[in-house]
């Protein structure tokens, strides 16, 4: 943990507010300093924050496939890739991505391995 002190006052006020912490006294009152104004140089030092782009908005996180979706789609595709039809490094795909606004449901879901899944991308 890094504290920062602007003063020997701050300093002194914060050492004795642990100490009694430590010694289990009744805390020390706390005063803050007033803050010290900037000089018209500094002010024009510190960044503008009005030239930054927009926050972009987080992303939904994609919920876990459900178990009894995942058993309809492994017997469903016979437990091979429904592309290829091998049976190693197999995943459970979305037809329509997630990212597309895809469900977790059956209609939506395929057994690809993982050769397959990863050469399909993002796409439908």
């Amino acid at each position: 943990m890094r504290l920062t002190v602007s003063s020997q006052t701050e300093l002194n006020q914060t050492l004795d507010y642990i100490k009694a912490m430590r010694d289990l006294r009744v805390l020390p009152e706390v005063k803050a300093e007033e803050q010290l104004d900037l000089s018209v140089s500094q002010q024009q030092s510190i960044p503008s924050l009005d030239g930054l782009p927009p926050l972009k908005p987080i992303a939904p996180r994609r919920e876990a496939i459900p178990k009894a979706v995942q058993r309809e789609v492994w017997q469903r595709d016979g437990g091979k890739c429904v592309e290829c039809g091998t049976r190693e490094k197999l995943c459970f795909d979305h037809i329509v991505p997630f990212s597309r606004g895809g469900s977790n449901t059956v209609r939506n879901v395929q057994l690809l391995c993982e050769h397959c899944n990863c050469s399909k991308g993002n796409r439908i």
